[in-house]
């Protein structure tokens, strides 16, 4: 068992899906390339040794859930080559 949940074992899982467009810019010779990318995850961790405290009051010290973490990370941004 740990109290500190950045000791504690656990397992992860990721999802996510990207894309990317390349394009040019017009009226700026300089620019060699540029493009827009845009990434969806999604990310699970399941502890296994780590309880959620909070909840302590609720199931009693010692008998809360197992703590775990989903979360919907969004990316987007632009890249340019010159």
């Amino acid at each position: 068992m740990a109290r500190d949940r950045e000791l504690a074992a656990f397992h992860s899982y990721t999802v996510g899906l990207g894309a990317s467009y390349q394009f040019q810019v017009p009226g700026m010779p300089w620019v060699n390339r540029s493009s827009a990318n845009v990434r969806v995850d999604h990310l699970l961790i399941d502890y296994s040794d780590f309880r959620d405290a909070l909840l302590a009051a609720q199931y009693g010290a010692g008998n809360e859930p197992l703590y775990k973490l989903n979360a919907n990370i969004f990316q987007i941004f632009v890249s340019v080559w010159f």
